[in-house]
């Protein structure tokens, strides 16, 4: 009995630590970590663009993913004021996870980018 114990706990462990993170195709909107100095295709920059995304922990475990937090504040936040800013694209994406017993953070930042227009 448990060892059948262990053998769930074990299973629901190592398949919930899997968590992918889709963004769109270059097609529609460019997201890479390649700094943008070393950005080889011609483009205009926009400016910078950075974001934060809090997230809720008890006793400092995380109730949200820190990938889902990043995965948000590209998706729903970065892209959207990249678009507004009039750019199909974002160079030099970082980002840094801030953990905490209650309110942990997620940063991300980048440059706002409209390709092929030239520098």
């Amino acid at each position: 009995m448990k060892r059948t114990v262990l053998i769930i706990v074990a299973s629901f462990l190592i398949l919930g630590c899997t968590h992918v993170v889709k963004y769109p195709g270059a097609s529609e909107m460019y997201v890479t970590t390649e700094d943008y100095a070393d950005f080889k295709e011609p483009y205009t920059p926009l400016g910078m663009i950075q974001t934060t995304k809090v997230g809720f922990a008890i006793l400092g475990i995380p109730l949200v993913a820190p990938e889902s937090l990043i995965e948000t504040a590209i998706n729903d936040t970065l892209l959207t004021e990249v678009q507004n800013m009039g750019g199909d694209g974002i160079v030099g994406v970082r980002w840094q996870y801030v953990p905490g017993n209650f309110f942990p953070l997620v940063l991300v930042s980048g440059q706002a980018i409209r390709r092929g227009s030239g520098r």
